[in-house]
């Protein structure tokens, strides 16, 4: 799995827009995202797979010292990036 992390918004057609960081868990199955958040801000998480059309159960942990309000959005277009595109463009 992957999980990219996005700020102000996710564009399906460009992934590397507005990407503050991908991780892929080192080639596991779990990926992990630490970051700092600015409070009043929206950042949006894309979980994806390796290879198209896999589906499964997933979940998401969010912690914080405040609320965190986590909402789902059905994207109506899609691309494809592969593995390796998202794993060498992945920022830290």
């Amino acid at each position: 799995m992957y999980g990219c992390l996005y700020k102000p918004s996710f564009n399906p057609i460009n992934p590397y827009l507005n990407l503050i960081v991908c991780d892929d868990g080192g080639g596991g199955y779990n990926f992990s995202i630490t970051r700092n958040f600015k409070s009043n801000e929206s950042y949006i998480l894309v979980v994806t797979t390796y290879n198209p059309n896999v589906t499964g159960p997933y979940s998401i942990v969010a912690e914080g010292p405040s609320d965190i309000s986590i909402g789902l959005i059905i994207p109506t277009t899609t691309s494809t990036v592969s593995s390796k595109e998202l794993r060498d463009k992945r920022i830290s």
